[in-house]
């Protein structure tokens, strides 16, 4: 990609106030002047082509329905409303519950002269059950089918009939096609990537046609054999980025764009109903790093390398407690799922143990964890480096779709003073002398957000952090808005923050890695806007405008950068 430097003056123009929020606009003649046009238009041509290509895809009614509402406490009480506004049919439809065993349901509707099944798995939680919208499945069947359960008992469609009836369908692939015959089913899985989860019910092989004589076919046991299950996943992420800084103190500004891929693949198994073990590859230097630029540190089309990004097992002796050892997702939540303190693609090494309660409209919990940065081999210094962790948090929901969430944590890292950098010689923005930290850091933060699911979700946050362990340059905050959810074809999302993060607010080198740069002692605001066009493909465009050295005595460096990511997940 061109890269294109140029002069400006010098200034001595100090930072404002230490704690006012202000932003600016980075955009000066130099930022709007670009000589890389033909590759942009290149790049915007081939994402144009794409989602066209996908929205075509996308459009029918075969897929039209979507989940309006699910609520109950028990097979008895379960009520499933769906959204037939695509299908030709009513925009808030109830869905006929066939049947409901060991908190696995299926129900169906018509519209549209098809038959359109929905299914899922519950969580079972101080003796009630729960469905949530995002764990039910849609598939949908030919008008034969219609017609074959048309002719079936008053008492409703027979689901094994109808999983037969299905072989006449469209499947998405073999695992989908076996589970609507009843040979596998699907419960939902925990994990970034949880897309399909193959569980065995003990049939002895998956047939991928039904028999011959669908009258007289014999119709596969549901009845479950053993607890072990499995997911693989995967998703790929091509960015195009272009990026703008300047640096008034070397008195050059550089304006430059690139091209980035994310490749992760991973297994999550449940050998036991409560036992989950999950190891991912992916793409990067790790940290909070998986992207790879095309033609960076690796060139010539060598091959890029694959680092194991998680390994770890949780075990769930009983209802409400759980223990994870390994290399993990962070274990910790923050309101908004803002990444102003741990950005998003950072795991965790160490051990995490987790207390839950859960009743209609209360959610609460406690997390607690010991993670290690650094091991020392030296008895004599105790240079180790470790975490460690406490938070407790909690959620209240009404009837009225109203919700409310708080989050209290703490966060100390131990041994981090006079120790040199973690990685490299990078501080990540902290406060350092003769090549060492010169702080620790006790990081306390607290957050609460509302939410409202109105047609689409809408939630609004605020979280604040400060460091004990000084004085000085040593807070932070950010605010936001979310408003839509991706989760079906045809979904949208908004979302826009605003953070400022001093010095030795935190430990620099976990923050965010996006905005103004990364690491500390910087103030961002980022929009961003995410499109499905299946639940399988999407589009993210993301705007980031701050500043970089905000603290006091600094000269503020501006920041901008704008993101184009196409997303492929299976």
């Amino acid at each position: 990609m061109k890269f294109q430097t140029n002069a400006v003056a010098p200034t001595t123009k100090k930072a404002g106030k230490a704690h006012k929020m202000t932003f600016i606009n980075p955009a000066i003649s130099d930022h709007q002047t670009s000589k890389t046009e033909p590759e942009i238009f290149q790049i915007w041509f081939s994402l144009l082509v794409l989602v066209v290509f996908y929205t075509s895809l996308s459009q029918g009614t075969d897929r039209c329905a979507k989940i309006d509402s699910v609520s109950g406490n028990s097979c008895g009480d379960i009520v499933v409303k769906v959204d037939l506004s695509k299908c030709n049919g009513s925009a808030s439809q109830l869905v006929k519950i066939d049947t409901c065993e060991n908190n696995f349901f299926t129900g169906s509707v018509i519209a549209d002269n098809q038959v359109i099944t929905i299914s899922g798995k519950g969580t079972s939680w101080g003796g009630k059950t729960s469905w949530q919208e995002e764990d039910l499945k849609i598939s949908y069947s030919s008008s034969r089918t219609e017609k074959a359960i048309s002719k079936s008992s008053d008492s409703g469609p027979s689901v094994s009939k109808s999983r037969i009836e299905d072989d006449e369908s469209k499947t998405e692939n073999t695992v989908s096609m076996a589970e609507e015959k009843g040979y596998l089913t699907l419960p939902k899985m925990e994990g970034d990537g949880a897309f399909l989860v193959a569980e065995s019910t003990g049939a002895s092989s998956v047939q991928t046609k039904p028999s011959a004589d669908k009258a007289t076919a014999p119709i596969p046991s549901t009845e479950k054999k053993n607890d072990f299950s499995y997911l693989f996943s995967g998703d790929i992420r091509q960015r195009y980025e272009s990026l703008f800084v300047q640096d008034p103190g070397a008195g050059k500004s550089d304006k430059y764009d690139q091209l980035r891929l994310r490749a992760r693949l991973g297994v999550v198994a449940q050998p036991a109903s409560n036992t989950l073990v999950e190891f991912r590859l992916a793409t990067g230097s790790g940290g909070t790093a998986t992207n790879q630029t095309y033609g960076e540190t690796i060139k010539g089309f060598r091959n890029y390398d694959f680092k194991l990004d998680r390994a770890y097992g949780k075990l769930s002796p009983f209802e409400f407690g759980y223990l994870t050892v390994g290399r993990m997702a962070n274990p910790f939540s923050t309101v908004g799922d803002n990444d102003m303190v741990f950005d998003a693609d950072l795991n965790f090494d160490g051990t995490a143990i987790g207390l839950e309660y859960k009743s209609d409209k209360l959610k609460g919990y406690m997390r607690v964890g010991q993670f290690v940065l650094e091991e020392s081999k030296d008895s004599q210094t105790n240079s180790d480096v470790k975490m460690g962790s406490i938070q407790v948090g909690g959620a209240w929901s009404s009837a009225s779709g109203i919700t409310v969430g708080a989050i209290a944590s703490q966060h100390q890292f131990g041994g981090v003073k006079d120790h040199a950098a973690l990685v490299t010689s990078d501080f990540g923005g902290n406060s350092n002398a003769s090549s060492k930290y010169s702080n620790n850091y006790n990081v306390s933060s607290y957050g609460i957000s509302l939410a409202y699911d109105w047609k689409f979700p809408i939630t609004v946050y605020y979280d604040s952090v400060k460091n004990a362990e000084v004085s000085d340059e040593n807070t932070a905050a950010i605010y936001g808005l979310k408003i839509g959810k991706l989760k079906a074809a045809g979904d949208w999302s908004l979302s826009a923050d605003s953070r400022e993060v001093r010095k030795d607010a935190t430990l620099g080198i976990f923050t965010d890695g996006q905005s103004y740069g990364g690491g500390t002692n910087g103030r961002n605001l980022r929009i961003r806007g995410a499109y499905n066009f299946s639940k399988f493909i999407s589009i993210t465009i993301s705007r980031f405008t701050g500043q970089k050295n905000i603290g006091s005595g600094d000269t503020p460096s501006p920041r901008d950068r704008l993101q184009a990511d196409l997303n492929i997940k299976f």
